[in-house]
């Protein structure tokens, strides 16, 4: 065997010895969504969306930095709101 191959051989014991001492991965749950996450789970374009926001019938929105945050509860709120609102209307 090669001084090369021994060094590769080495190199692979050592990253299976190593591989035990990896933190496992966490599961971290999603407390919230981005605009184009929302706007593809309501099947929505973004448009439509910033024009429901100046409205004032856009979902309740956080803003972190630059990016706006639509948490699931606020969605849910949203959505009943405007079935809500589709009944009225066809009443």
């Amino acid at each position: 065997m090669s001084r090369a191959a021994k060094a590769r051989a080495r190199k692979r014991a050592r990253r299976k010895q190593r591989s035990w001492m990896r933190a496992p991965q966490r599961q971290v749950q999603m407390l919230g969504m981005s605009v184009e996450e929302f706007c593809e789970a309501y099947r929505i374009k973004r448009n439509l969306f910033y024009e429901l926001l100046k409205a004032g019938k856009a979902p309740d929105t956080m803003q972190l930095g630059r990016r706006r945050i639509i948490t699931y509860a606020a969605a849910e709120r949203w959505q009943r709101a405007r079935e809500a609102e589709a009944a009225v209307i066809a009443a």
